[in-house]
């Protein structure tokens, strides 16, 4: 049934909350002790039903396996399926009946939702005396389907909320689009800003909400893994996580201050992931651009930023890398044999160390190319003595250039400046799309390589030396 969305691969508690998204209405019903409801005599009649067709015998036997007399024994792996089963017919009839009560319909276990288009609907048959009032056909299609063995309601639970208060369906918010509460998303913050103080003591009390004396070893020992788990579900009910700038903050938060055994957690802030080239030719002219890991291919930089250091006759040929917090990764020392394979003003840098990834969070990418108008937006960076700090620029694509020998360039209105050579192109929804090419008319118009020539340009092998 599309209505059930629990225990169902590709179906989970975002699922069910989709359903419900810009809903003027949002009724929620809680079935009482639903699997205890679930006897073995149930299960028995399932079974031995017209659409099973089991002998009394087989049937039997199975009743008494996956069920008891008191019901179905909570976290066997045969109990969610059998109880979506059981459900089948009330699910048919729930789904009948909102031809006439004009609701959309979803389940997930114990938790029906019913959701309006329009709140006229729900005043006429949901609503009366200042109460949630069920029409009898939907109560009966609850309590009444299997006759004097069907489910109760907790009345106790349930619930309406219209569209100016916060809309909840299996605790997830989906006023406008799917989201966590905003109580959990202040304790995520909170936790990781003491994490990021040092006070791992505060944040363990923080995150569980209770008092540092009564925190468990259970809770102290799976407090990073659970922490992790919280981000991972944040991430989960976004649509589009780079798009995201909440959870790229905790993201961010969490990368500065997770455990070295924990894998970086991959949407942060985009800056996370840039990272900062400097070099010089040994002739006192020094050079400087961005760059940023591609998986699959590389550290992808423009060709003119390494260009300089990569010439036979130069005395220096190497270029430091910097993560954006200034913080030195290494040296890279170009090979003897570097020469670049077409006129495409890109360059990617072969076998970077896991040591240099293992802290810099990935960023997604689109190799589609562009359509005039599309936003984008690229980062300049600004230096000190202490550290770096990056500026978003923004502007539209003006159009495509025709495919040459240089690859086909995309000229925007964002302004590329000096030093944003080599740096991510991203579109709106936070996607590499290219890298950073020419800056011209004083930096308000600039242009860009597209990212699939970028992985069709120079490979560039040498030795990495950590510092």
């Amino acid at each position: 049934m599309p209505c059930v969305h629990g225990f169902i691969k590709g179906r989970s508690i975002k699922t069910n909350a989709e359903n419900h998204i810009g809903s003027q209405v949002i009724v929620g019903l809680d079935i009482k002790d639903f699997f205890p409801s679930i006897s073995s005599r149930r299960v028995y009649g399932l079974l031995v039903s017209k659409k099973l067709g089991l002998t009394p015998e087989v049937a039997f036997c199975i009743s008494r396996i996956v069920a008891t007399p008191k019901g179905l024994p909570q976290g066997a792996p045969s109990s969610p399926i059998i109880s979506n089963m059981i459900c089948l017919g009330m699910d048919k009839q729930l789904m009948h009946l909102s031809r006439e009560y004009r609701y959309q319909y979803s389940r997930y276990a114990d938790d029906l939702t019913f959701s309006f288009n329009s709140s006229y609907f729900f005043y006429r048959n949901f609503y009366s005396g200042g109460k949630l009032r069920l029409p009898n056909k939907l109560r009966n299609a609850i309590t009444s389907f299997h006759g004097t063995e069907s489910f109760e309601l907790n009345e106790d639970k349930s619930f309406y909320s219209c569209s100016f208060s916060r809309q909840l369906v299996t605790g997830v918010v989906c006023n406008q689009k799917t989201n966590i509460k905003r109580e959990q998303y202040r304790r995520l913050r909170s936790t990781l800003h003491r994490l990021s103080n040092g006070d791992i003591e505060g944040a363990m009390g923080c995150y569980y909400g209770k008092t540092i004396a009564k925190l468990t070893d259970a809770e102290r020992g799976m407090f990073e893994a659970s922490l992790r788990g919280s981000l991972d579900f944040y991430k989960s009910l976004i649509k589009d996580p780079w798009t995201s700038g909440p959870l790229m903050r905790l993201g961010s938060l969490y990368n500065k201050t997770k455990p070295e055994n924990m894998p970086t957690f991959p949407v942060a802030l985009q800056q996370d992931s840039l990272l900062y080239l400097e070099g010089d030719d040994g002739e006192e002219n020094s050079f400087e651009g961005l760059g940023f890991y591609l998986p699959g291919y590389g550290l992808v930089t423009a060709w003119h930023v390494i260009c300089d250091a990569v010439s036979h006759d130069k005395t220096s040929r190497e270029i430091k890398l910097f993560s954006s917090d200034k913080t030195p990764l290494a040296i890279f020392r170009f090979g003897n044999e570097v020469v670049q394979d077409n006129k495409h003003d890109a360059a990617i840098l072969q076998d970077v160390p896991p040591a240099i990834l293992r802290n810099i969070p990935l960023l997604p990418s689109n190799m589609d190319l562009l359509t005039k108008g599309d936003r984008i937006s690229a980062y300049q960076h600004h230096f000190s003595k202490s550290r770096f700090s990056f500026e978003l620029h923004s502007g539209d694509l003006l159009r495509v250039g025709e495919p040459s020998e240089e690859g086909t360039l995309c000229y925007t209105n964002c302004s590329f400046r000096h030093g944003m050579s080599g740096g991510p192109v991203f579109n709106g929804l936070g996607q590499v799309v290219g890298i950073a090419h020419t800056a011209t008319e004083h930096g308000k118009l600039g242009s860009f390589l597209p990212l699939r020539d970028c992985v069709r340009s120079t490979d560039v092998y040498g030795e990495w030396l950590l510092f």
